[in-house]
């Protein structure tokens, strides 16, 4: 388990690497087919990657103010 991590982080798949140090530790990564399986980590990857760049474009927009929409008040009840 921990070369197929390492192996995964040396090709900067940071992603894959905790889904499947999490789908080890639950205990789940053997319940999956191989499709299944390989679905799930794209999926992580393609996540972390996603969150990634939102965030480096959000701090590089230099914003004045941090609000989210749950500040926001539209004045109704």
């Amino acid at each position: 388990m921990e070369e197929q991590k390492s192996k995964l982080q040396t090709l900067r798949l940071s992603g894959m690497a905790a889904c499947l140090q999490t789908h080890y530790e639950t205990r789940k990564v053997h319940e999956l087919s191989l499709i299944d399986g390989l679905q799930m980590l794209i999926q992580a990857e393609s996540d972390v990657r996603w969150n990634n760049r939102y965030d480096r474009l959000l701090k590089n927009a230099n914003f004045r103010y941090t609000a989210s929409l749950e500040q926001i008040d539209t004045g109704g009840q």
